[in-house]
């Protein structure tokens, strides 16, 4: 039930109007049927709760055949879930129809329109149009395709990383290699230079070693599970 801004416009307009033309016409507006306004919607007070207990209004569907007449409380639980007369479009072919035949054809679950999602290409498509294996293939590639591209930037900045990490490294050997020249101990320097020339070494290989492992990993997944 629509609320508006004074108490005393809603008994005005309830003198003035019959009651159950009032809340047909309230129900079917956003507005006060009678231009009351400001408009406010607002708690019921007592005594208006007091006045819609008492009525019996028809249905708004009587238009198209209904001819439930039921108590205030009553109307908005028949008008929205159970009256047979109800007015539903499909979202599909855009046809208003009756809920009574929507609901008993199942018209949603046959109508060529509708759009349906394709739970292996995740692709959406209408009913009456063919979706068959070759375009669901086609959709998965391509879905594939950007996953890689994806996969490889990432691999890419991981990559980079890497590299900075090891180009610091250089030069942190390159510091001890002056240092070392510098020495008198130059036995001990050079074998030290040594081991950590080789580890380095080896810290770059195994990264190389994982990135290309990981990507391939994935290339074998994609292609036995899909």
């Amino acid at each position: 039930m629509w609320l508006f801004e004074q108490q005393e416009q809603i008994i005005e307009c309830l003198d003035n109007e019959d009651e159950n033309d009032y809340l047909a016409k309230s129900f079917s507006l956003t507005r006060c049927p009678f231009n009351c306004s400001p408009y406010i919607q607002r708690k019921r007070p007592s005594l208006l709760i007091s006045i819609l207990s008492k009525l019996t209004i028809e249905c708004r569907n009587k238009i198209y055949g209904c001819e439930k007449i039921l108590f205030y409380e009553q109307l908005e639980k028949h008008e929205e879930e159970c009256c047979q007369y109800k007015i539903i479009r499909c979202s599909g072919c855009q046809q208003d129809m009756f809920k009574e035949h929507f609901d008993k054809e199942q018209h949603q679950l046959k109508c060529p329109n509708i759009k349906i999602k394709c739970t292996k290409c995740q692709s959406l498509f209408q009913r009456k149009d063919k979706h068959n294996e070759f375009d669901c293939m086609e959709k998965k590639i391509d879905l594939l395709k950007q996953e890689l591209i994806i996969f490889e930037e990432k691999s890419s900045k991981i990559y980079d990383i890497q590299r900075k990490k090891i180009e610091i490294l250089d030069e942190k050997f390159m510091i001890i290699e002056d240092i070392c020249t510098i020495d008198d101990n130059n036995d001990i320097c050079s074998t030290s230079i040594s081991t950590q020339s080789i580890g380095k070494w080896n810290i770059m290989i195994g990264v190389e070693i994982i990135i290309l492992s990981i990507f391939t990993l994935l290339i074998y997944i994609r292609i036995f599970f899909y």
